[in-house]
């Protein structure tokens, strides 16, 4: 929900700054912040991901929020492994992915195939275990710029001092406006 919302504050502050990318969630579970992405940013391309069993709820939401598959497609992804060569990420999603050790690596590594040097990569996270945070941290900053975004740019109601959203970017990115 924190991304989500977010999302939904950039919405009104940068409206232009997600609008025609190809944005891809990983670790979707129900998909709540692609559908949210895909409302907010109709001319954005979205890319649901999770494991197999999970697609066919992330479908039926993405159907029960009226939205059309040419815009917002549920794939199934294990993280790590290979991707398909025609999507390139614009941007990168993912919330409450950073919460067990050993599916850390895993998720790094799936970052690290998705991310182009151009690409932003947005991840939520509540603080549950700090082996697996450390650990995260540790391997991310090996490939990627890691940056806090600030709780006055999070949506007021879903700031808590647990709550984290982190920005990376690959490292030795383009430099841009983000």
């Amino acid at each position: 929900m924190v991304l989500a919302k977010y999302f939904d504050q950039q919405a009104t502050i940068q409206s232009s700054k997600f609008q025609e990318k190809t944005i891809v969630e990983l670790g979707a579970g129900c998909g709540l912040v692609g559908i949210s992405i895909a409302k907010l940013f109709p001319s954005s391309k979205i890319l649901i991901t999770d494991l197999g069993p999970l697609v066919p709820l992330i479908e039926k939401n993405i159907k029960l929020n009226g939205l059309d598959s040419s815009q917002v497609i549920a794939q199934e992804y294990f993280w790590g492994n290979e991707i398909p060569d025609s999507i390139q990420a614009d941007v990168i999603v993912a919330s409450d992915c950073v919460w067990v050790p050993y599916l850390v690596e895993p998720f790094v590594s799936a970052l690290e195939k998705w991310a182009n040097p151009s690409t932003l990569v947005l991840i939520a996270y509540q603080e549950r275990s700090q082996i697996s945070q450390n650990s995260f941290i540790e391997k991310a900053q090996q490939k990627f710029d890691i940056s806090s975004i600030p709780p006055e740019e999070m949506h007021p109601r879903y700031t808590d001092s647990r709550i984290h959203i982190l920005q990376l970017r690959r490292k030795n990115h383009p430099k841009d406006e983000t």
